[in-house]
């Protein structure tokens, strides 16, 4: 079994609702709380990984994390 690392840029909007966002994967999860949004993005990586195993989908590479850091400045 693969060991996969993806980073993921959590961040708020003006209303309050928070958002972590997983470019590699286009996954985005919303919570009302920063910690909720983090549950929310699991349970989202779980499903893709779960259908992506069943329907034999290539993974896509993680990027890394400097690569992610200049497109998500802030």
């Amino acid at each position: 079994m693969n060991t996969y690392v993806y980073p993921a840029v959590l961040y708020e909007n003006k209303d309050g609702q928070h958002y972590l966002s997983i470019p590699d994967l286009n996954l985005l999860a919303n919570g009302d709380t920063a910690e909720e949004s983090f549950t929310n993005g699991k349970e989202c990586v779980k499903s893709y990984f779960e259908l992506a195993s069943k329907f034999n989908t290539i993974i896509p590479t993680p990027s890394s994390y400097v690569d992610i850091s200049k497109k998500y400045p802030k």
